[in-house]
């Protein structure tokens, strides 16, 4: 029985080294039918599945690690994140204090209880002085290059800055900026953190008028000195390719790393990765995250009833529209957006698709109901800039979508399909497209299935609020 638990532990750590946590858990599995009671097994249990984000089976593990062995810090240190990811900072500083109290952390344990706390400790001093005196007493004991300097709560004026003018969002007319909603969103959950005294997006209409602490910018606008202190990049868009950008989103790259930004932020770890070969500046990757607070799912409205809809403009180029949103104009199809023909007064310049589409379209459709079209429609599209799947970036539009609990057909990069393929329905378009469109209009049991998957997917994973706490912490870094 025990050569067997060694070879089956054996087999686990060769699953763990190739990443292959799935496999890594069957293995366990098969240790705790052999009988295996040990703590470290569990706690690997634990972490396997943290790192496949099933936290509830993490929090499973680790109540039988520590049962088996009660002072075993790395379960602790886990179990504490957990709770930070959860936003219950409270328990996990009672977790975090338990590791003092109770364990006797080395080196490189303290070191990342030091990390966890850093944040906290910068505006909450107080909380640790008064309820966590172990903790206050290891965070303020540190040498000089290690300690973490406690600032006044509240003192960061940050500012968010688009090149175009603010109000898309609330115009009749022209499109909706992606920027600006992300932005705005972004505003409103930086100015409920205790760090922040002031969080408000700029734009060319709406200047800042006294100097920040940090701007960010989200479109190709060299630092302004006069604005801030420290100036950081958001490159959150896609690029279509051009004589600007003849590689899209990686020439941009390379000429925003000529403007002398202190600091860059990716929506893909391709160019996060590349950025890093090639740039000392901090780097962040920051993926999109719904604004829950407006995307959530809404009863059904008979004004936005259909089989098919889809919002956005006719920015994506011919091929791609004509491969994953033209099949649907055989359905009953919503189209929203501004979808004009661009040659009025010569028709035969325009592609046939634009003809079709600007008799379909339905126009701007307000921004106050497209969590109720999202929540009406029987199926949504989602169609990225190629740019985007390039560099395997999930769209705004299908965590949205997802936070409605919307069902979703899209295109997609294998990176994004492993990451969604629970939550969405992908498709290579054209007949492809025809096809699952009408099997899904006939299964409306595996529709809901996906749209469930995918709310809470979006709830444990991808909101706003877990964007910006991970920018507070890199922006405290920078």
């Amino acid at each position: 029985m025990t050569d067997n638990i060694d070879e089956l532990k054996s087999k686990m750590s060769q699953y763990e080294a190739q990443l292959n946590y799935p496999d890594a858990l069957r293995v366990l599995s098969e240790l705790l039918k052999a009988g295996c009671q040990d703590a470290d097994v569990m706690y690997s249990g634990a972490r396997y599945s943290f790192e496949m984000r099933n936290y509830e089976l993490a929090d499973r593990f680790l109540e039988n690690a520590l049962s088996i062995e009660p002072s075993h810090t790395d379960a602790r240190l886990l179990k504490g994140r957990i709770l930070l990811t959860h936003n219950a900072a409270l328990d996990a500083l009672a977790v975090f204090d338990s590791i003092l109290t109770h364990c006797q952390p080395d080196d490189a344990q303290k070191q990342e209880l030091r990390q966890a706390l850093a944040v906290f400790i910068k505006y909450n001093a107080d909380v640790l002085r008064n309820h966590f005196p172990a903790l206050f007493k290891f965070m303020s004991s540190e040498t000089p290059s290690q300690s973490v300097k406690v600032q006044a709560k509240g003192h960061l004026k940050i500012g968010l800055y688009l090149m175009w003018p603010k109000g898309s969002l609330k115009r009749k007319q022209g499109n909706v900026l992606g920027d600006e909603l992300i932005a705005e969103s972004l505003c409103r959950v930086l100015r409920q953190m205790p760090a922040v005294a002031e969080a408000e997006l700029y734009a060319q209409n709406y200047l800042p008028k006294e100097k920040l602490d940090i701007m960010i910018y989200f479109n190709i606008t060299p630092p302004v000195p006069d604005w801030a202190d420290k100036h950081v990049l958001y490159m959150q868009n896609g690029y279509t390719k051009n004589c600007l950008s003849p590689s899209g989103s990686l020439n941009m790259m390379k000429y925003f790393h000529t403007l002398g930004y202190d600091a860059y932020m990716f929506i893909s770890k391709g160019l996060l990765e590349l950025h890093k070969q090639s740039n000392p500046k901090p780097a962040l990757f920051l993926p999109f995250g719904a604004d829950t607070s407006v995307f959530y799912p809404r009863a059904r409205d008979d004004r936005f009833k259909c089989e098919v809809a889809y919002i956005g403009n006719d920015i994506k180029g011919k091929e791609r529209t004509t491969d994953f949103i033209l099949p649907a104009l055989d359905f009953d199809f919503a189209l929203y957006g501004n979808w004009q023909i661009p040659f009025t007064n010569e028709v035969w310049k325009n592609y046939p698709y634009q003809l079709y589409f600007a008799q379909k379209s339905r126009g701007k459709i307000p921004q106050e109901d497209v969590p109720t079209l999202y929540s009406t429609a029987q199926i949504n599209l989602n169609c990225t800039l190629q740019d985007c799947i390039d560099w395997d970036v999930i769209t705004l539009r299908t965590f949205e979508i997802l936070a409605c609990k919307g069902f979703v057909i899209s295109d997609g990069s294998p990176a994004v399909i492993k990451e969604l393929s629970d939550c969405v329905v992908f498709t290579e378009g054209g007949y492809d497209l025809q096809e699952k469109i009408r099997y899904y209009l006939a299964h409306p049991e595996e529709r809901a299935a996906y749209a469930e998957r995918g709310y809470n997917y979006v709830l444990k994973h991808a909101t706003v609020e877990a964007r910006a706490s991970k920018l507070m912490e890199f922006l405290l870094t920078i």
